[in-house]
């Protein structure tokens, strides 16, 4: 029994009083249970800290993961924004805008460089920001809404929607290649935005004299 009783009052759980015989007397619950709330929220903490090092260093070895759902995919586009620290590339069609204008906002106040090709209307007062004609030949023959993004040039997610179906990757070449995607679709805008006549004359309304061509 008096070892039991010793354990207790290591653990702070009673004190004992040397009054003759020995009397042992509790701790208040609530200074007991606040003890254990601080003792095992530390022991947790360390534990989140180190199984995330292990995840990450794990995740460096990953190829591709897949993602399945609008909510995953979104969830996982939130994930990487909130850990931005440089740039943020990001193609995207309205119905997936929403969902993230407010964390992008926020990259974009911080400082970060947020760059965004949009497919269709969209209006936003921060970032860079290049309009694709919706007339993407991906919507426009199936129905396919495209979404890339790419953060600090290191970790990629790239998404089809209304299917919602996702991969996730830090590939370098993965990554390079929807970049250098994005990058030649901005240009492309740009290239029409001042040569829209004569492209138009050259190559159809929706480029569709080159596409029927390949």
């Amino acid at each position: 029994m008096y070892s039991v009783l010793n354990s207790l009052i290591k653990k702070g759980f009673v004190v004992s009083v040397d009054s003759g015989p020995s009397r042992y007397y509790p701790h208040p619950p609530a200074e007991v249970f606040s003890q254990l709330s601080v003792h095992y929220r530390k022991i947790l903490g360390d534990l989140a800290r180190k199984l995330q090092k292990i995840y990450r260093e794990q995740q460096e070895d990953v190829f591709v993961w897949n993602l399945h759902g609008r909510r995953a995919i979104i969830n996982k586009a939130k994930r990487m924004l909130s850990e931005a620290q440089q740039s943020v590339i990001l193609a995207l069609w309205h119905k997936e805008w929403r969902p993230l204008v407010n964390s992008l906002k926020h990259l974009h106040e911080k400082g970060l460089k947020v760059v965004i090709l949009a497919y269709g209307a969209l209006k936003t007062d921060f970032g860079e920001i290049y309009l694709h004609h919706a007339s993407d030949p991906s919507y426009r023959e199936g129905g396919i809404r495209k979404f890339i993004l790419i953060v600090d040039r290191q970790e990629l997610l790239f998404a089809t929607f209304p299917k919602a179906l996702g991969l996730w990757s830090r590939d370098v070449d993965a990554v390079k290649f929807f970049r250098d995607f994005v990058i030649h679709e901005i240009y492309l805008m740009k290239i029409k935005n001042c040569l829209s006549s004569e492209i138009e004359r050259l190559f159809g309304k929706n480029w569709e004299k080159i596409r029927l061509t390949i």
